[in-house]
């Protein structure tokens, strides 16, 4: 991956259809929206840098890539830039390759709003090192961070609270959801399906609300759908892909 820096090629990557509207909020959800209630309205008070942790398919992309368009739907001009730690880590080392590094620090310290996702993939030492300065310098203009990781052990042997400890810090763990949360989430998106079915969903796909929804999106997509069919053969493939 290549970003031309002196053309202004780094884009924010955020998804249009993720709004606060649409995120299926449940009593599980409940604390981190509000915080991003918070922080839509007022960017870089209060709770800064954000943190969410949890296991894929928790519903921290949507959330985060909502809290940024919702911003921007405030606040048009505002400079939000949304992307993996993979794509800041890639940036990072193109721009120490081509020399453009003062440009990759130009550009990320004038950002008024940045949100870096799966901050658990980030591998290299000195991209994230790059990553704490330019958390530094936008915490000291009170400017919002906004960090999202599938893993508590962000980096290995490396002391984590380098990036997150701060006096404003507050994180949200995505990893104790129930079958009622499950539940919750399938009577808000498919609320004509037997709950004889939705019962089962719950339990078969609890630790993975991603694929809970996608499974949702195809029933609720089918003309009078046979439940039970569709049920059994989303639930054979969603165990076959588990291994």
């Amino acid at each position: 991956m290549y970003y031309d820096l002196n053309k202004s090629l780094v884009k924010s990557s955020l998804n249009p259809a993720y709004r606060m509207s649409n995120y299926v909020q449940t009593d599980y959800h409940s604390l981190a929206y509000h915080w991003a209630e918070e922080i839509i309205k007022n960017p870089g008070a209060s709770t800064n840098p954000w943190l969410l942790i949890g296991r894929k398919g928790a519903g921290k992309t949507h959330l985060i890539q909502a809290v940024g368009n919702e911003i921007l739907e405030l606040e048009p001009n505002t400079n939000v830039l949304y992307l993996s730690a993979s794509d800041f880590e890639n940036l990072y080392l193109d721009a120490v390759k081509s020399e453009q590094l003062p440009s990759f620090k130009k550009h990320f310290y004038s950002l008024d709003v940045l949100i870096v996702d799966d901050l658990q993939n980030m591998s290299n030492r000195d991209a994230l090192e790059m990553l704490i300065k330019v958390k530094r310098n936008l915490i000291k203009k009170h400017k919002q961070l906004i960090f999202a990781t599938g893993s508590y052990d962000i980096f290995p042997a490396f002391p984590k609270q380098r990036i997150f400890t701060n006096k404003n810090c507050s994180g949200c763990w995505f990893d104790d959801w129930s079958v009622w949360d499950a539940r919750q989430i399938i009577d808000k998106l498919s609320s004509d399906m037997p709950d004889k079915y939705k019962d089962f969903l719950a339990r078969i796909m609890i630790d993975d609300f991603g694929a809970l929804k996608e499974a949702l999106s195809v029933i609720n997509a089918t003309p009078d759908p046979d439940y039970e069919a569709m049920v059994n053969s989303i639930t054979a493939r969603f165990l076959s892909s588990r291994g």
